[in-house]
């Protein structure tokens, strides 16, 4: 019968004080038991990490529970065009397009932030239009992460104009928002430890901008990519198949296989950033192509029947991970517009 997702549940907290304790570990979270049915800890590892700090290798008789582990030789970063050496040619056409109405999946920009950080020493940073969303005051949004469109904390509420495709020079035909608010990014401590309590958990990456007047958009995705347009939101579910469309790789397709994951660290502005809750989601894409890629942060992971169930925001090149809809939409008291 395998084991129940509640008693993987209760038993992750205390497993993951000792997994973690191994410093190539970068999520534990529930996943399928493929091999007995029912449920077990699913672990990712960055197996070109250092080992110097690593912890005996994790066995599954050590619990009472299965573990299964992903060793990927990479580490897992924010998917933001600018700090990690994406080219601007990687980005698809119809991300980079301008033509109203605007749809989700289009390159983003908060340009004052940029201007901030010194925008002629550098690319600009670009993320993905997750989708549109109505504010408490009945007025229209749209989402994507604190990272690029808040300035991982450093945004201005109120003030920052968020560009539509976004470069290195002010449009002012491609000022689509203003940033409107976000949930600030709290870092841990340098070598942090799950174990020692020292690792402070963030449960989203995410803003919100709202749209400028007279800016025409559109709930879901250019008609030439022919998808289901998002319609409502929900938890994710362990083996859901899902999709996004990014500015970076455009259109790629995924399964879910765990859940509830605590993530970290990762090399955020501010410092080593952890999460917890958040969805990892391998890719469905044939030659192992990755679901997603710099620049992608930000769009929604959909559902094949068109429900939002999270926020893309990093990645190791082989598993993504997200934060869930639902809690992003209740920081921002928000609804799918």
């Amino acid at each position: 019968m395998g084991v129940p997702f509640e008693v993987v549940a209760k038993q992750l907290p205390a497993a993951a004080r000792d997994i973690f304790e191994d410093r190539t570990v970068r999520s534990v979270g529930i996943g399928a038991d493929e091999k007995e049915g029912g449920f077990c800890l699913f672990v990712v590892r960055n197996s070109a990490g250092d080992r110097s700090f690593s912890a005996p290798a994790i066995q599954a008789d050590s619990l009472d529970i299965p573990v299964v582990v992903r060793n990927t030789p990479h580490e897992v970063e924010r998917q933001s065009f600018g700090e990690n050496g994406a080219s601007v040619s990687r980005a698809t056409a119809i991300g980079l397009s301008t033509v109203p109405p605007r749809y989700a999946g289009l390159q983003i920009q908060n340009f004052d932030n940029d201007v901030r950080l010194g925008l002629v020493l550098g690319p600009p940073h670009f993320a993905t239009l997750g989708c549109f969303v109505r504010l408490g005051d009945d007025t229209f949004a749209l989402l994507s992460t604190n990272h690029v469109v808040a300035g991982a904390n450093h945004g201005v509420r109120g003030t920052d104009r968020i560009l539509q495709q976004g470069g290195f020079s002010f449009v002012s035909a491609q000022h689509v928002a203003t940033l409107t608010d976000f949930v600030s990014l709290q870092p841990s401590p340098q070598n942090a430890s799950v174990r020692a309590g020292t690792v402070i958990f963030n449960r989203i990456d995410a803003s919100v901008a709202r749209r400028q007047g007279g800016v025409a958009f559109q709930q879901g995705y250019a008609p030439s990519r022919n998808l289901v347009t998002p319609h409502a939101v929900r938890r994710a579910r362990i083996n859901d198949t899902v999709f996004k469309v990014g500015r970076t790789t455009g259109l790629t397709t995924g399964t879910i296989k765990s859940v509830t994951n605590m993530v970290g660290p990762l090399p955020y502005t501010d410092g080593p950033t952890w999460f917890d809750q958040s969805i990892m989601i391998e890719s469905d894409e044939a030659n192992s192509a990755p679901f997603c890629g710099p620049g992608d942060s930000g769009a929604a992971i959909v559902t094949t029947a068109g429900e939002i169930v999270g926020i893309l925001y990093s990645s190791n090149g082989t598993q993504a991970y997200a934060c869930p809809i639902a809690d992003v939409f209740q920081a921002f008291g928000c609804v799918l517009a």
